[in-house]
């Protein structure tokens, strides 16, 4: 069921309405949920006795994060991304915005744009497989 926010998906698995979400790890804090799995490539500091998709027989899903942060529309001139791209290196090496996202088990991590595009790239044919493996799409869909 998709919904505005984490907090709402989670509300809606409380009143029943569900029977799980995908969000934040910290998110499951002080509600009367509990943590399945995380996909993380390793236990979760925070959430050592949860195990990750691998251990729970399913290594593939620990590749798949749920990404946060900015992207640019093709043909935004060189000289706009690397002044953004300089403001997300600054961000994201100031420890106390990481320590403040790692406490609540987000992963920070900075992408520059060929990477980023890869893990599109690898994400959406990761979600067509798995949806074809569901039977929730056609077989010979290619995307």
């Amino acid at each position: 069921m998709p919904f505005e926010s984490g907090p709402d998906a989670l509300m809606a698995v409380i009143g029943g309405q569900g029977i799980a979400s995908v969000g934040n790890p910290g998110d499951v804090e002080g509600k009367e949920l509990k943590h399945v799995v995380i996909a993380a490539a390793k236990p979760l500091a925070n959430y050592p006795s949860v195990p990750n998709f691998a251990a729970s027989g399913y290594p593939a899903l620990d590749e798949l994060n749920m990404w946060r942060g900015f992207a640019v529309k093709k043909g935004t001139p060189p000289e706009m991304i690397a002044w953004f791209q300089d403001l997300v290196d600054k961000v994201t090496a100031d420890q106390e915005w990481v320590d403040f996202f790692n406490a609540s088990s987000i992963v920070v991590f900075n992408k520059k744009t060929d990477e980023f595009e890869s893990i599109i790239r690898d994400n959406i044919a990761d979600y067509i497989d798995i949806l074809k493996g569901l039977d929730m799409i056609d077989a010979s869909y290619k995307g």
